[in-house]
């Protein structure tokens, strides 16, 4: 028996195991660090879409000439305001940091990718409502327009439009966040066992 030998292959495999458990965790790091990047671009977009439309909506409400008008403008408004804070509640629920096992990590990092895609689910079209509420107040709400035909139609399409933009907007951020969801579920298969 090769005693320092010994000692040596020991020392190296304790490390190994240092180095492999370092490799993974920053790799988990780097993902949450690039979801996090993602989700906040998102919801800067999302903030400054609630500034501009907030603030410029209300004016609109106090300038219309006509009550349904301005019910309508101050809906729209209200729905901005309400996916400014609604996107910042759920910002604020953040995944709790821990120093347990990779394996933990990397499952925080799968419930954070199922949260965002039901915020994108539940916000798009809780937010949707209102919006399509108020557009349709606005239009119609000018005297005569709720009777023409030609206003009808331009509300169904210009619904159906909308309706369908919020449609894809989510399908394509969702359909992002599910790669990456399914880069995480492989990883979390690929864990070595501690």
């Amino acid at each position: 028996m090769n005693l320092p030998d010994d000692i040596q292959e020991l020392w190296q495999q304790d490390n190994s195991q240092k180095e492999n458990h370092a490799m993974w965790m920053q790799l988990i790091q780097e993902k949450r660090r690039g979801f996090n990047e993602l989700v906040r671009a998102e919801n800067q977009a999302e903030y400054l879409l609630a500034l501009v439309f907030g603030s410029l909506l209300p004016l609109l409400a106090v300038k219309a000439k006509f009550p349904w008008a301005q019910v309508g403008f101050g809906l729209l408004a209200a729905a901005m305001v309400v996916l400014a804070i609604a996107t910042k509640v759920c910002d604020r629920q953040r995944p709790r940091q821990n120093d347990d096992s990779l394996r933990e990590h990397l499952e925080a990092l799968t419930e954070s990718y199922d949260r965002r895609i039901r915020f994108m689910r539940n916000g798009r079209f809780l937010v949707s409502l209102p919006l399509s509420a108020g557009l349709i107040a606005v239009i119609l709400g000018i005297p005569g327009y709720g009777s023409s035909v030609g206003a009808w139609c331009f509300v169904v399409s210009l619904l159906a439009a909308f309706w369908s933009a919020q449609w894809q907007l989510y399908m394509r951020a969702r359909a992002s966040i599910l790669k990456k969801r399914g880069e995480a579920e492989r990883l979390l298969r690929e864990l070595p066992r501690d």
